[in-house]
Formats: structure tokens, C-alpha cells, sequence
């Protein structure tokens, strides 16, 4: 089967948490709190960033991004459109090949993604994505866990606000939330990082962190430039028409799997 392109990963972490990524300034030491303003407590910067990301009813920005990898960092820019509820469009810039020029649009439950690479374009939902991770076991795991991460929410987290950093030039909050086992979703050994703007408490890096169970797993991205909130978005963006040279996979067409489960055996 073809496996998923692996930016569909990242592009459905920027929309489900809307956060961003890029390496952080270099040779400025970090203000303090004090230099910022007193910063809230932990749990009311969370609060407030989770009202201004719910608030945006769209976004465009570029990231840059790096995830760990058993065969090294992968890394890269984005370009990132995206309309709620479910309007998202992602281009990838990078230094690996096999990456670079691949694009992703999602419109409602229908998607596009495409490997100029290869020639080839999947066309299909969200879910049928996911089943294309099997050869990713690090991206398919931080997919799996940026999904339990939005569904759960910041209920019964501990968020701490470890000081103040530079991120773009701007002195932003630093909130580590820690994650554990409470609720529905096991979480325990997931932490992620939230750098904050403490005037729009709109995130503009993110990092994730994940140990557990012999398994280590990192990840960050920042914005590059202006995280541009509320403004127009080509419609143009949120469709795609596959070049005339490329492979078209369409997931939908294919035929169903019978549904065995009524066959199944109650356990005594």
C-alpha cells in the first residue's frame, strides 16, 4: 500500500491544536517573567490560549518543524491555510527529497495528498490516512498522541509556567502541561511545552514529549513570521486537481471489508 506522506501528520497537529514551530533565537538571553509582566498562573495561560485558539475561525502561517526519527531528524517548513471547521491546506518545503514539494488538502472529510516524488495522489478521509502509518511507528505514535491530546483537552492536567523565552523576536510564556492517567485517555509520560504570547495567548511554538513504556519520542514546531489569525483564505486552497502525470489512489472507490464483527463469538 502507499504509505502516507508524512507532513499529513504534522498538518493535522497544526489544526487540531493550531500550534506552530521553528528553532528558537539564538544569542538573546531569555528575559525574565518580570520583564514580560507577572504571568498568570499556569492553568488560567492555558485556559486563555485554549479561548484564543477556539476563537479563530481561521489561520495562515508557515512553521518549521522536526520530529525524531529511528533514521534521524526530519525536518522542514510548512505552509499551513486552514478554515473551520475542517478547511486545511499544507505545502511542505524540505532538505529531504522524497519530502519536498508535497502538498495536502483537506475539504470536510475529503483529502488530497500528493508526492510529486513519487507521482502519486491518495484521495481519501482522515482515518484512511492513518492506516497508511505502519511503516512510521514514530510519526503514527505522535499522530496517535496529538489527537488523544486534543480530544482530552487541558481537564486534569498540571500546567506549569516555567519562566519566559524569545520565540520570533517575542517574549512569550513557557507552560510545560504534564499529562497522567486520569479520564478516559492514558497520557501518562506525554508532556508538552506551549510557548505563549501573553498579549493574544495565541501559541507560537509547541513541543511534544513523549516516555513511556521503553519508547522516547520528540517533536517541535514554531511559526515563521507573522501567525496571521482571521484572515481571508483562497477557496481555491481547500481543493485539488491531480497533475496528468500522476498515479491517482482514490480510498473511497476501493471495496469494503465484510463486517465480521456480528460473526464474533460473545466471550462467556
Amino acid at each position: 500500500m502507499v504509505k502516507l506522506l508524512r507532513f499529513l501528520v504534522v498538518a493535522g497537529i497544526l489544526w487540531s491544536i493550531t500550534a506552530c514551530s521553528s528553532q528558537p533565537a539564538a544569542e538573546k538571553a531569555a528575559p525574565t517573567v518580570a520583564e514580560v509582566a507577572p504571568a498568570p498562573s499556569g492553568a488560567e495561560v492555558v485556559k486563555k490560549m485554549e479561548a484564543a485558539i477556539k476563537a479563530a475561525k481561521s489561520a495562515n502561517f508557515v512553521v518549521d518543524f522536526q520530529i525524531a526519527a529511528i533514521e534521524g531528524p526530519v525536518k522542514g517548513s510548512i505552509e499551513f491555510s486552514g478554515e473551520r471547521p475542517s478547511k486545511a491546506y499544507a505545502k511542505m518545503t524540505s532538505e529531504v527529497a522524497t519530502l519536498n514539494g508535497q502538498v495536502a488538502v483537506m475539504d470536510g472529510d475529503k483529502g488530497w495528498a500528493y508526492n510529486p516524488s513519487q507521482k502519486i495522489v491518495i484521495v481519501g478521509n482522515k482515518s484512511q490516512y492513518k492506516t497508511q502509518l505502519s511503516d512510521q511507528p514514530e510519526l503514527r505514535e505522535i499522530a496517535k498522541f496529538a489527537e488523544q491530546i486534543k480530544d482530552r483537552g487541558f481537564e486534569n492536567t498540571k500546567a506549569d509556567v516555567l519562566g519566559t523565552e524569545q520565540v520570533n523576536g517575542k517574549d512569550v510564556y513557557k507552560v510545560q502541561v504534564t499529562y497522567d492517567k486520569s479520564g478516559e485517555v492514558d497520557l501518562s509520560g506525554v508532556t508538552v511545552t506551549y510557548f505563549v504570547d501573553p498579549k493574544s495567548y495565541l501559541p507560537q511554538r509547541l513541543e511534544i514529549n513523549l516516555k513511556r513504556d521503553g519508547l522516547e519520542m520528540s517533536g517541535f514546531m514554531v511559526i515563521k513570521g507573522e501567525l496571521g489569525i482571521d484572515a481571508a483564505v483562497d477557496a481555491a486552497k481547500f481543493t485539488f486537481t491531480p497533475p496528468a502525470d500522476a498515479q491517482v489512489v482514490d480510498f473511497s472507490k476501493l471495496p469494503k471489508l465484510p463486517d465480521l464483527s456480528s460473526k464474533v463469538p460473545k466471550s462467556q
